[in-house]
């Protein structure tokens, strides 16, 4: 069950927290100060109205239109705000509900927003706005999945709400995570899994999940069935970050077929369509809790086939690590190390700050 009103009591305290910690100008604010003049840029609805409209969208996110999913968008923009060139103003406001996100969403374009602000005292569409490159400071609501949401604000995601879970960014930058991504980088050497967050976001704007397999470069990969081989070739220079960016954006989308993409150390990529045969017995995983806790689960309570597979695959074929996104847009790193227990750590989504997913 989803409490909405926790959503929205978090995505309000997670915005003065936000706010408090900004800095203008070198100025000796008080954490009062800048969250107030944090708020005069980029103003806030009312909790209880933005707690109508956070509602609304969730359950627009589980609509279709003419067998499309519905993905609103939402940007709050009171009347006096200007806005960009881009922006399409109705005539005749409409009531923001499930109903009108429906209808209206396909407007906004892959890049756009639907503006709405309670100028008449409700909730209430106003505008359709265009390309906006799927970036704004505004006061930001959007359905990226079937039963997400995203709330953000100054730029940087500050809940995210997946299969239940509410994630916050106070918390995003959890030690676990990081933790797991350094011993990560230290194990396969060469690799650099601060870009793989390019390719997960890849996977989770469409939705469908994935598995990325990561190995040392020239291990052998006898035992893996892969679906379809890729021709060696180099991604682009860690200099040319655009285009490495990209290329690395292509990699997630690899991951729409069923199976994993396997790629090195040096991220080459070696295929993708990529299954490992599963034992009937499972595996002990030792999973990252909090800060500093350590504890052992079952590999079944993970999750399901793409997870344990991701286990088998990380154990068979230690030192190496994979990256599993749900459907749901839960993201689980596993990494293993020759004669050790192979280890878990749940990544944010948050951890995307500043990029909307």
């Amino acid at each position: 069950m989803i409490d909405i009103s926790e959503v929205t009591e978090t995505a309000f305290r997670e915005a003065r927290l936000l706010g408090e910690s900004m800095k203008f100008d070198n100025l000796a604010l008080s954490p009062d100060e800048q969250f107030v003049r944090a708020c005069a840029q980029s103003p806030l609805p009312e909790m209880e109205v933005a707690k109508e409209v956070i509602e609304e969208s969730f359950w627009a996110s589980m609509l279709t239109e003419e067998n499309r999913p519905c993905r609103p968008r939402l940007i709050y923009s009171p009347s006096d705000k200007k806005r960009s060139y881009f922006t399409h103003w109705l005539t005749t406001r409409i009531p923001l509900d499930r109903d009108s996100l429906r209808k209206l969403t396909p407007t906004q374009g892959p890049l756009g927003f639907l503006v709405w602000n309670c100028e008449s005292k409700i909730p209430e569409i106003v505008a359709v706005e265009g390309s906006h490159y799927g970036i704004t400071d505004d006061f930001t609501i959007a359905a990226p999945n079937y039963g997400a949401l995203d709330i953000s604000w100054h730029l940087l995601k500050m809940v995210a709400l997946r299969a239940g879970r509410i994630d916050c960014r106070s918390t995003d930058f959890r030690p676990d995570q990081h933790s797991a991504l350094n011993v990560i980088s230290k194990l396969l050497e060469s690799f650099d899994p601060v870009y793989l967050t390019h390719a997960m976001r890849s996977i989770t704007k469409h939705g469908h999940g994935g598995a990325i397999w990561t190995l040392r470069h020239g291990c052998s990969i006898e035992g893996i069935q892969i679906g379809h081989q890729v021709k060696e070739s180099s991604p682009p220079v860690r200099e040319n970050h655009t285009q490495r960016f990209k290329w690395l954006e292509s990699v997630g989308n690899l991951a729409a077929v069923d199976g994993a993409v396997l790629i090195d150390s040096q991220l080459q990529v070696l295929g993708f369509g990529c299954f490992v045969d599963l034992p009937d017995s499972e595996r002990d995983v030792a999973c990252l809790v909090g800060s500093s806790g350590v504890e052992k689960r079952p590999s079944k309570s993970l999750g399901g086939g793409r997870h344990r597979s991701a286990i088998e695959f990380c154990c068979r074929f230690a030192p190496a690590a994979a990256i599993v996104v749900s459907e749901d847009g839960r993201i689980s790193l596993f990494w293993a190390v020759p004669g050790q227990t192979p280890s878990w750590a749940p990544f944010s989504i948050l951890g995307f700050s500043g990029e909307f997913v």
